[in-house]
């Protein structure tokens, strides 16, 4: 599926990069391993692809560590061309005392 040519969706550069993402974008924070959730976050990701959303953001700790695997099973469902998204992801820098308990 290629991405929407018209719409009214408002894109900047990210950084010096020459990459163009969406003003707006959509954060899947509230994500569970819960199927009815993973139908409604699908449907809800479609449809601001649809209309001009092309930055979709997750994290580890979203979800309990589920919404990363869960962004990949729906963008990877949906097969839309890989040039017409940027997703980013973030890391937890303090999880623990241990030294691999936190970020990079």
């Amino acid at each position: 599926m290629a991405a929407p040519t018209e719409n009214k969706m408002i894109y900047r550069n990210l950084g010096g990069s020459g990459l163009k993402v969406s003003a707006i974008s959509f954060g899947n924070w509230l994500t569970n391993d819960d199927p009815k959730t993973e139908a409604t976050t699908k449907e809800i990701m479609k449809y601001a692809f649809e209309h001009g959303v092309n930055f979709f953001d997750t994290a580890e700790i979203y979800g309990f560590g589920s919404a990363e695997t869960v962004f990949g099973n729906i963008l990877k469902d949906l097969a839309w061309d890989r040039k017409d998204y940027v997703l980013s992801t973030k890391l937890i820098w303090n999880g623990g005392k241990s030294p691999n308990d936190s970020g990079l």
